[in-house]
């Protein structure tokens, strides 16, 4: 399974070198703890200097998930690591959480939640 995961991986980076060939652009994300981030494919491909990066707080652009009481809401950080060849949208995307919110973990059944973006996030990947 890991060695299908590297074959994707790269697969995904040769097709993100395509678009920077053709000068276009490309977004990848995932968890900012990911174990993808210290593949060599993706390695190579941040020492670009055409890539950029940065790190979100996902509770910055809306992500709740369910409290500990009934009908609670509460903010998730969901620390998201994000790379572009769009420095416009990484500077969309450059928001961390200064904690003056009390934040749910993601447990007890809470991440399928956050497997989708919050909608200030898609507006913020796509605002031009």
């Amino acid at each position: 399974v890991l060695e299908e995961g590297r074959s994707h991986l790269s697969f995904i980076v040769s097709e993100y070198r395509e678009q920077l060939k053709h000068g276009r652009h490309f977004l990848h994300e995932n968890q900012a703890s990911a174990l993808s981030w210290k593949e060599d494919s993706i390695l190579e491909l941040m020492s670009d200097p055409r890539v950029h990066k940065v790190t979100c707080d996902q509770c910055q652009f809306g992500l709740t998930t369910k409290g500990t009481k009934e009908g609670e809401r509460l903010p998730a950080m969901k620390q998201t690591r994000l790379i572009s060849s769009s420095v416009h949208m990484i500077s969309q995307l450059d928001r961390r959480c200064d904690r003056s919110h009390t934040h749910q973990h993601l447990t007890s059944g809470r991440c399928a939640e956050a497997s989708f973006y919050p909608l200030l996030l898609i507006r913020a990947i796509i605002k031009r």
